[in-house]
């Protein structure tokens, strides 16, 4: 499970994190905005904990401009203002949990569990009824009505990446590394390519239907349905 923990307080942000890691979270710590955008940029993350004042600027105003983003991970504020203004604002911008300093760690602890659990029971009833399967060893992607897609290893490769992920945006960078290319010397348009040309794949064979592989502007691409890795 992984988490980016953005908090400008030092010793909170470490007391959190520590508690976080040992309770089985993979946590990127971000004390400011750019740090946050760092990690986004890196890979997909399930969970957001974002505080509201940070040295760089406003949370909320950061929230707003990467909401297409983070709008497939859970998300947390927490906030040492209590005006119901902010907090109203906050649950308008896509924030599950709002959350008032001080903070427990414990606390928080469970909130992101309980959270985690929910979205994930919500995540296979909302895809339970377009499940792909990606069997590589087959070199083959089936489509939820039965049709089968034939693959290149680039394409093979493609989709085990954004499978991890599945319903998650996944940096183009993680997806060059899952190409087994350099991403500092791949050019993108390769990858651009690849995944028009393997969207026009299934169009053909399933007769129209789209493969669920989505841009997400900024960031990379997510698998937008569920899919299952099989015989790999």
């Amino acid at each position: 499970m992984h988490l980016l923990l953005i908090e400008d307080e030092t010793e909170t942000l470490d007391a959190l994190a520590s508690y976080l890691r040992l309770h089985g979270w993979v946590v990127y710590e971000a004390a400011t905005l750019q740090e946050a955008d760092h990690f986004l940029q890196r890979a997909p993350v399930e969970m957001v904990v974002l505080d509201i004042e940070l040295p760089d600027g406003c949370g909320l105003n950061w929230l707003q401009q990467n909401s297409a983003t983070i709008k497939t991970a859970g998300l947390i504020i927490v906030s040492a203002h209590h005006q119901e203004s902010t907090r109203l604002k906050g649950l308008s911008l896509g924030a599950d949990v709002f959350l008032r300093k001080p903070l427990a760690a414990r606390e928080l602890a469970l909130q992101l569990e309980n959270l985690h659990a929910r979205l994930s029971h919500w995540k296979v009833a909302d895809h339970e009824a377009t499940r792909w399967s990606l069997e590589p060893s087959q070199w083959q992607l089936t489509c939820p009505e039965g049709r089968r897609v034939s693959l290149t290893l680039s394409e093979i490769r493609l989709l085990k990446t954004v499978a991890h992920w599945a319903g998650q945006p996944v940096a183009r960078p993680e997806i060059i590394k899952g190409l087994e290319a350099d991403p500092v010397h791949y050019d993108e348009r390769r990858l651009e390519t690849l995944v028009r040309r393997l969207r026009q794949k299934v169009r053909e064979v399933t007769d129209g239907q789209p493969l669920p592989l989505i841009t997400v502007r900024g960031v990379g691409y997510a698998f937008k349905a569920e899919i299952q890795v099989v015989n790999d």
